[in-house]
């Protein structure tokens, strides 16, 4: 995976938690969604998800690689930043920890290549790059460049992009104070770097945002957004001399209004495809994620197809577009300004190239909110594993909440195996509710009370197990009543 940045980062989720899901996805567009399976909690979360991802190694283990930033608002917030690894040898139905060399680094944009796992890594003055045996543990750590390379600026950890080409590794890295980007090179793989040079600097304004980053006949691009009259204008450099100088053009896309932003490319075949966000952004109107393509190495591009819409009232935070086995995968979240617990995760997954995608319902039947999604897929399954955070309501936030790490596994809902799997699913999440139904908090019962409204008539049979089954009055009238509601005497529970 790149790494990632936020369109708008003014705040930090309190008691975010992880969710692991794994769904065998529909054969075609038209074909209903998988059933999710009952979440298994894996492990804890020890703040909101910073970077991370989820890869398959060549030998068909998965590897789990996030950072955590801690809840509490201090200002040593970054430093205490902790990187945590799981891996899985059997697709999910077990897992082991995994220590990375060094804990005190925040790593960035992962890659896997056979049981290695590659990744950049941002210390206080330096910027490394790793390659870690999956394995073993064992592993090798080259410098990129120190901040004494970039002219005074700081870097950025939460955007880099690296890409792979045999044994060179191409790096656009983004700095701050003010935001400018750089670019360098390996021809070694990684052992040995250029020494970083910028992109289109007399170019850059300090409002630019996350460009697009691919390589076409040896030749680096980065696609980005030029400040013009209060406007954000999709602009394309190249460069044929290893960064020395930048060949730079606007590329319109010809859509209402001039704002992009978030530009993400990944490779099919030899296709070179590119999300981004585009719309209008005053006036709190609505904005859409869009996909666009390339056939002639970056030259020309298809007229955009629209993916997601948010509202310009809203941040949208890490989203990334991955290519795994012909397949496009884009996953954002959406985030309220007011209510930054007010999440929702988003992954849309597109069979042809981005012509037409589909969204896949990863939170099928998870209470409470969610975000921070990332995704990756089996080519020989067709499996599709995506890890997101489970965050507990804003006051729960505040108090430590429930939070869980959480693994999915899905089945077709055609196959008995998937009815069985959405009974199981929707029984689990009623147990999950019982306890809040007790709580102290009258606003966490009144939640627990709707979500259990919200679960669907197969949530009937559990309920009133739990009726049988629990000790509480005050559960046990909650109970009867979302009961009620699904037998349609809804007057017996007022």
């Amino acid at each position: 995976m790149k790494g990632r940045n936020p369109f708008i980062f003014s705040a930090v989720m309190l008691g975010a938690c992880l969710v692991l899901a794994i769904g065998a996805v529909a054969a075609s567009a038209e074909e209903a969604e998988p059933v999710w399976r009952r979440p298994i909690e894996l492990r804890r979360s020890e703040g909101q998800m910073w970077t991370g991802d989820v890869l398959l190694s060549g030998s068909g283990s998965l590897v789990l690689v996030w950072t955590a930033m801690p809840t509490e608002r201090t200002k040593d917030r970054l430093s205490a930043m902790r990187t945590s690894a799981l891996v899985s040898d059997d697709r999910g139905n077990s897992w082991r920890e995994f220590a990375l060399p060094d804990e005190q680094v925040r790593p960035t944009a992962f890659e896997i290549f056979g049981d290695s796992l590659c990744y950049l890594a941002h210390g206080q003055d330096t910027m490394s790059f790793y390659v870690v045996d999956i394995k073993t543990g064992k592993g090798e750590k080259h410098d990129v460049f120190k901040k004494a390379d970039i002219e005074g600026n700081e870097f950025c950890p939460e955007y880099s992009r690296l890409l792979f080409e045999g044994n060179k590794i191409f790096l656009v890295q983004s700095t701050e104070h003010p935001v400018h980007y750089l670019f360098t090179m390996s021809t070694d793989g990684g052992k040995t770097w250029e020494k970083p040079c910028y992109v289109a600097k007399e170019l850059w304004q300090n409002d630019s945002m996350a460009p697009g980053f691919f390589i076409s006949k040896d030749a680096p691009n980065v696609v980005y957004n030029l400040s013009e009259k209060q406007e954000l204008e999709p602009h394309q450099a190249r460069t044929a001399d290893k960064g020395k100088t930048w060949e730079d053009r606007e590329i319109g896309f010809g859509l209402e209004g001039s704002f992009t932003a978030h530009f993400d490319t990944a490779f099919i075949g030899k296709d070179i495809c590119m999300s981004f966000m585009g719309g209008k952004l005053v006036g709190g109107e609505e904005l859409a994620y869009f996909s666009t393509k390339s056939t002639d190495g970056g030259r020309s591009w298809t007229k955009p197809v629209k993916i997601g819409t948010t509202r310009a009232a809203d941040l949208c935070l890490l989203y990334d577009l991955k290519a795994v086995d012909g397949r496009l995968f884009l996953t954002y979240t959406r985030s309220g300004k007011s209510d930054l617990y007010a999440q929702s995760a988003h992954v849309f997954m597109s069979k042809n190239g981005g012509d037409a995608w589909k969204e896949l319902d990863i939170t099928q039947n998870i209470a409470r909110n969610t975000g921070m999604p990332v995704v990756t897929a089996d080519p020989k399954t067709g499996e599709v594993y995506c890890v997101f955070e489970n965050l507990p309501p804003e006051d729960e936030a505040k108090e430590g909440g429930n939070h869980f790490l959480l693994f999915r596994r899905a089945a077709k809902p055609d196959d008995p195996a998937g009815a069985a799997a959405n009974a199981d699913n929707v029984a689990a999440m009623v147990q999950v509710l019982v306890s809040d139904l007790d709580s102290s908090d009258h606003g966490t019962r009144e939640r627990a009370t709707s979500d259990l409204m919200a679960l669907g008539e197969e949530a009937m049979a559990p309920i009133r197990k739990a009726i049988e089954e629990t000790k509480s009055l005050e559960a046990k009238t909650r109970l009867e009543r979302a009961l009620a509601r699904y037998s349609g005497e809804w007057w017996k529970g007022e």
